[in-house]
This record gives structure tokens, C-alpha cells and sequence, in this order.
């Protein structure tokens, strides 16, 4: 083979290409057993404090020359919710299935895979394997007859000088850094849209090469999301030409396929795959808001699975929580305003930091609405608000709005003239929430700590829920509102009566 740009004599860049064209992985079909943990950066107690979710073991086993995949996963889930699951995602073209329940909470059926997920599935197993990376980009370098792989010179790293090879990638470039003391791959970078940070760098380090019947294959590997290692992964068994049948792949039912919606999915593969190692897999669609009034001046708004509550007070509304991303924030704004027309939205209340309570939250600022939140979330949020994001622009990074914070401690905030007062509380959840009374109707508005109505009558509850709504229902016991009912992020929409959390947390 040879690495571009064409004319661009180097024996640096010979001897790389020969490299390359050794981990051609279309000429092989492999099985790769692995074991490995999983880490998440935004939903520890604190933005900087990490959390481990889930630990992992998945068989897959890829066809490149075939364009097809299948991975076996048993997922053992930690906190906060506690299982284990065993699914399979088989992937074909542009065609996926996933063959029973990957959500830890509730029985998911079969279904077909959605193109977002499967282009995210898809590229995920790219950054862990270059060699698919490198036959993947190779075919289509011979098919389109235009440069994909790229010589870009060499970088000292830690010591030792790297080769840097760019694949041409959607949305950004793929960079792969040759060790040339041995010729191996050290590290792929790229970057990924992430909610609600925008522009973050995706790094898969590779050690431990072995040679398996012509094709090299790293023993470890890790990515880490701008910096923080978020996917550990150790290989124990590897097989090569592995005994397949038809029904190894075979697709019982598939989507149509939709390219902006399988591009979503490269945009945010990250996003995508940290969810499904949470044991809640989130789509990148808004969904419908589905509005529901508590009184004339409080709603709630939903329509996917997490929601958002609303207060119409005389200057304009009040949001209660900014959850998913901008699609999600656009569509509950769109709704207040057909809800209550003329009313602007002066205050957005962020509950917690983590990223799928968050991920919105620019979009307020964008519309110039004063963000409420609790004092240690000030600088994680302050960063979140001035990151570049142009992978994907949004609307704050197209205004030039500088956005207002106010920080809620350990005195309580008002509005309305106490129509709403805002506590900050702390729990083994988040180390800092902010929990949302509303004087009429007697409600409170939290976010994790207790979800009205999510768990069916009869059902065990998970026992971390149980431990943070044992924690919580002290905690606003020692604030002495009085609260009729309890509204949630998730859950009912209608909420539900006070009862309902000490029945849940006896």
C-alpha cells in the first residue's frame, strides 16, 4: 500500500505503510474474548471524581470482508443500579439487531438496532481494534481511488518518536501514532460532540501486540474521553477464522436506514456507548413533550425518560431541570411557549451535575435565562458554558450572550416571592442537589433521589434507589416543607403523593 499525499517521498513514511498494510483485517475472521471495566466521568458525586458503573465480558467476533459483526455482551452492573444482562449485537451493512434486554431496570424485547446506534456499535469497535479500522479505511481508499490514509510526519511522544497517519473520518480524523522503536500502534485520537461539553478528544491506547496466523492484535486497551479513562479492556482468548454459521449473523428484522441519523451516532459515539454501559440506553431524538398540568402555573414536561418541570410566575416561567442535549431543551421550550404564550423563561434550575441532567443547559443560557445551581457545581458548569462546540454549534455558541450563574449554599433561594424556594441538599448520589418546592401545589421537584411511579407495584427496587431515597426523605424531613406531592425527573409525570416515598423508603 501506499499512504498519501501522493508525491511525498519519505522512507519514514514507507516503512509506516508496510506497517499498516500488515493489520489489513479484511483478510481474516477473528474472535476475541475480553473482560474489562467501565468508568464514567460525569456521574460521580462531584464533576471531577469518576464512577464505575459496570464492569463487562463480551465475545465478538468480526468478518470485516464480510462488513459484519457480532458482540455477545454480559454486562454486570455495580451502581447505581444493580444486575446482570446478556444481549448480543449483530451487525450487517447497515443492518443491526439487538437480541434481548441491554437496560438494566425493566425487560427490553428483541428489536431491530437504530442507525444511530449501530453507526456508534460500530465505530466504537473501530477505536478498539485498529486493525478494522485500517482494512475498513483501506477498502474504501481502493473502492473511491481517493486518499484516506495520510502521512502526517512525526511527533516525539514521552520519548519515544511516533509516525502520525490520519484516516479520513466523519466528523474529524482519526490519528494513528506508530511507536517506531517497534512498530506498533501506540494510541488512535479523535474527537466526538459530547453534552454537555461539545469538542471532547477520544484517545484508544494499545499495548501488549501479539501475532495471531499473520494478524497482530493488542491485548490491552483503553479509551479515555478528554483524558479520563472511561473503558478498560483486557483480552483473554483470540481466536482466528472461528466457526461461523448463517445464523451467526443473521438480522430477524432491521430498520430502514437513515444516514443523518447514522451520523448522529459518529457524532456522539461516545455519548451512545456510555449510556448503554449505564444500563440505560438514551436515543439522540427529543421525542415528543408530552405536557401535563399540575395547576394552572406548574407543569411537567416529558415524553422520553427523563423530564422537566415548569412554574409560570408573574415575570415569566421558571425551567426545573435541562436534561439529554439542545434537541431535547429546544422541544420542552417550544412546548412552555405554545403552553403559555408571551411568557419568557427567566430562570433555568439545574438539579445536578451529571451529564444526562445537564446536557442541556446551554440552550437556557442561549436564551438568556439566569442558570440556577448549587455552589460546587459552578465550575464544572462555568467550563461547560465557555467549551468550544464546533462539531456540532449550538445555539450559545452562535449568540453573544455572556450567561448569568447564581449559586444556591447553604441558605435556601426564593422566587416569586416564595412561590418557589430552592434547598441545596447533598446525598450519595450527588454530592450537591438542588431540590424544587412549589408553594401551590404543596410539590416537590427532585431529580434520582426518588421517582414517583417508575417502579411497578410488586417490584424489588433497586437498593442503591432505596439507600438515596432513605437519604433524601431525612433530608427534607430537616427542611420541614409542607409537600403534598412529589414530582420527579423520571417516573410519573402526575407525580405522586408524599406517601408514596415513605411507603418506598420503610
Amino acid at each position: 500500500m501506499t499512504l498519501g499525499p501522493a508525491g511525498q517521498e519519505n522512507p519514514i513514511k514507507d516503512r509506516i505503510a508496510d506497517v499498516l498494510e500488515a493489520l489489513d483485517a479484511r483478510r481474516f475472521k477473528f474472535l476475541v474474548e475480553a473482560r474489562g471495566r467501565r468508568f464514567e466521568p460525569l456521574q460521580g458525586l462531584r464533576p471531577h471524581l469518576k464512577f464505575e458503573p459496570s464492569d463487562f465480558k463480551i465475545s465478538a467476533i468480526h468478518d470485516l470482508s464480510g462488513d459484519r459483526m457480532r458482540l455477545s455482551w454480559r454486562r454486570d452492573f455495580l451502581e447505581p443500579l444493580t444486575s446482570e444482562i446478556h444481549y448480543d449485537e449483530i451487525i450487517v451493512g447497515k443492518g443491526g439487531y439487538i437480541t434481548g434486554p441491554d437496560v438494566a431496570l425493566g425487560p427490553v424485547p428483541a428489536r431491530p438496532m437504530p442507525p444511530d446506534r449501530l453507526s456508534a456499535v460500530h465505530r466504537q469497535q473501530h477505536l478498539l481494534n485498529p486493525q478494522l479500522l485500517l482494512g475498513d479505511a483501506l477498502k474504501r481508499q481502493e473502492d473511491s481511488g481517493e486518499e484516506v490514509l495520510l502521512y502526517r510526519g512525526t511527533r516525539n511522544i514521552s520519548g519515544v518518536d511516533h509516525a502520525i497517519v490520519e484516516v479520513k473520518s466523519f466528523p474529524r480524523p482519526i490519528f494513528i501514532f506508530v511507536n517506531l522503536d517497534n512498530n506498533q500502534i501506540s494510541n488512535l485520537a479523535t474527537q466526538e460532540n459530547d453534552y454537555p461539553r461539545g469538542d471532547v478528544d477520544v484517545v484508544a491506547t494499545f499495548k501488549d501486540w501479539r501475532l495471531h496466523d499473520g494478524l497482530f492484535i493488542p491485548y490491552e486497551v483503553t479509551i479515555s474521553l478528554d483524558g479520563e479513562v472511561i473503558h478498560s479492556e483486557l483480552r483473554d482468548r483470540v481466536e482466528m477464522n472461528p466457526v461461523t454459521n448463517d445464523a451467526t449473523f443473521a438480522l430477524p428484522e432491521t430498520m430502514p436506514f437513515d444516514a443523518l441519523q447514522a451520523a448522529s451516532g459518529l457524532i456522539h459515539s461516545q455519548w451512545m456507548n456510555r449510556a448503554l454501559a449505564m444500563g440505560a440506553p438514551m436515543s439522540l431524538d427529543p421525542g415528543n413533550v408530552e405536557v401535563v398540568e399540575i395547576t394552572p402555573n406548574v407543569i411537567t414536561l416529558g415524553g422520553s425518560i427523563h423530564h422537566s418541570m415548569a412554574v409560570k410566575l408573574d415575570r415569566g416561567v421558571v425551567v426545573v431541570d435541562c436534561p439529554q442535549n439542545e434537541l431535547r431543551s429546544l422541544a420542552v421550550i417550544e412546548a412552555i411557549e405554545g403552553h403559555w404564550p408571551g411568557q419568557p423563561i427567566t430562570h433555568c434550575i439545574l438539579t445536578h451535575h451529571h451529564h444526562d441532567h445537564s446536557g442541556g443547559i446551554r440552550t437556557y443560557a442561549a436564551i438568556g435565562a439566569e442558570l440556577i445551581m448549587a455552589d460546587g457545581d459552578r465550575e464544572f458548569i462555568t467550563d461547560v458554558l465557555h467549551r468550544p462546540h464546533t462539531i456540532v454549534p449550538d445555539r450559545l455558541s452562535e449568540v453573544d450572550v455572556e450567561p448569568t450563574i447564581i449559586t444556591v449554599g447553604d441558605n435556601h433561594m426564593s422566587l416569586g416571592g416564595g412561590a418557589i424556594e430552592i434547598h441545596r441538599i447533598s446525598s450519595p448520589h450527588c454530592a450537591e442537589d438542588l431540590v424544587t418546592y412549589v408553594a401551590e401545589p404543596k410539590a416537590l421537584f427532585n431529580a434520582d433521589l426518588f421517582n414517583p411511579g417508575l417502579v411497578p407495584g410488586g417490584a424489588v427496587p433497586p437498593p442503591y434507589w432505596v439507600k438515596y431515597s432513605r437519604d433524601f426523605r431525612e433530608q427534607i424531613e430537616a427542611l420541614n416543607l409542607d409537600i403534598d406531592l412529589m414530582i420527579g425527573a423520571h417516573g410519573s409525570l402526575q407525580g405522586g403523593p408524599y406517601q408514596e416515598l415513605i411507603d418506598f423508603t420503610e
